[in-house]
């Protein structure tokens, strides 16, 4: 869908007065000449960039290469090494825990005896509600208290609850259910709502309970413990402790690459962009795989730009030292591996969503929609370099972090500026 072109008058002033608004502007590209920016498939003419400083050009690249990703529903693809990042990290967690737990000497019965002392439960309810949120007026919700209270007096009396339910609920579809929800753990609903249901016998009701929502009544249907399986990891974390855990796996890790090689010279080719041809770390386990230049590079590739332009160009005292600890971490993740530790797709499926619901609000904030044309994703980039609302300059700087991975996936060129 296009958007009209919103550039701030002070922007339209400074960018296209300079050059007169000429027929180039309408162009892609501008007079068939060669572009001076170029980001994927999209030109900028050298009249369209001249007003801009070399930052203003760096910026207009990544938030060219952004409109473009979301134009070709490429979220996902922008989302990718950040998912494998946070991936990563549950990896290394797991593989700590592990490890803990087997130099504490916790097998999997005692595990599952300590989960059983205090264990996680699934609970089936069946509530109404009379809808009455808290931002209403007062008038308003002692309304709905009162009808809520009545309800539960009823129901007290003895009067068949999914009637009453029929009768005084709110929410959409509670009649033909009879209120019954689906079954819930911790976290599943509002803190208000589960500490109500917790805190039920089977076939208990509540009394008038207030969320964010309105005012429910519940009633406890089911109680049902979760298979230890499904939480074992929390019970890791809990019996183990991840601080204790992450204290082990390091000594761990000390113990079987101590004698690592690290080389200085690859690391300094790897920092001036030639690959390098050997390892960058080699380990004295032969069982162990060389650490290549390939693996440092998706290790640093979600490190926002600043951040990894002072890793190339700092000292390279500071390069090796971030080697070096992705190194490590890479041997501890190869051995969680091994393990059958790696998260499954229900796992990363989780992890994605929040980073595909976030990208998606900032292409919300700037303008940029699925489909759009090339001359819209254009005119957006070129709007976006001055935000027009604080969301709009929230989701620009956001983006901006996104850089790297987005001018891999819609890569730039251009001359140098003069």
């Amino acid at each position: 869908m296009e958007r009209t072109l919103r550039v701030p008058a002070q922007a339209v002033r400074r960018i296209a007065g300079a050059i007169g608004l000429s027929a180039c502007m309408a162009t892609l590209s501008g007079c068939g000449e060669p572009p001076a920016l170029e980001v994927g498939r999209i030109g900028y003419a050298t009249e369209e960039i001249a007003p801009l400083s070399q930052d203003q050009r760096d910026r207009l690249a990544v938030l060219t290469a952004f409109g473009l990703a979301v134009a070709d529903d490429r979220l996902a693809d922008v989302v990718a090494p950040y998912v494998e990042r946070d991936m990563r990290s549950l990896l290394l967690q797991r593989g700590a825990l592990e490890l803990g737990a087997n130099e504490l000497g916790m097998d999997d019965e005692a595990l599952r005896a300590a989960y059983l002392r205090d264990p996680r439960y699934e609970l089936t309810v069946r509530h109404l509600v009379v809808i009455a949120e808290r931002w209403r007026p007062r008038a308003q919700r002692d309304s709905a208290r009162e009808r809520a209270a009545e309800a539960h007096e009823r129901a007290m009396a003895g009067e068949d609850f999914t009637a009453l339910v029929a009768e005084y609920s709110d929410e959409v579809g509670a009649a033909e259910r009879g209120g019954l929800l689906r079954p819930g753990r911790e976290g599943s609903w509002v803190p208000e709502f589960w500490r109500a249901a917790s805190s039920l016998e089977v076939g208990e009701l509540s009394p008038v309970v207030e969320t964010e929502y309105g005012y429910h009544v519940l009633r406890l249907e089911a109680r049902d413990t979760v298979p230890f399986e499904e939480v074992r990891a929390g019970v890791l974390r809990e019996v183990v402790g991840l601080s204790e855990a992450l204290a082990r796996s390091a000594r761990w890790i000390e113990e079987r690459t101590r004698g690592a090689r690290i080389d200085t010279a690859a690391i300094r080719r790897w920092q001036s962009g030639d690959e390098p041809g050997q390892p960058l770390v080699s380990w004295p386990e032969r069982d162990l795989d060389p650490f290549t230049a390939e693996a440092f590079d998706q290790h640093v590739r979600t490190l926002p730009p600043e951040d990894l332009e002072a890793l190339r160009s700092g000292p390279v005292e500071h390069a090796v030292q971030a080697v070096e600890a992705a190194a490590r971490n890479a041997v501890l993740l190869d051995h969680a591996r091994r393990q059958g530790l790696e998260p499954g797709p229900a796992r990363r499926a989780a992890v994605e969503r929040p980073w595909l619901d976030r990208v998606s609000g900032w292409a919300v904030d700037l303008g940029f929609a699925p489909g759009q044309s090339d001359r819209g994703v254009k005119s957006g980039a070129m709007e976006a370099l001055e935000p027009w609302s604080q969301d709009a300059l929230i989701a620009r700087s956001e983006v901006l972090r996104l850089g790297p991975v987005l001018t891999e996936l819609y890569p730039l060129s251009a001359p140098p500026q003069p």
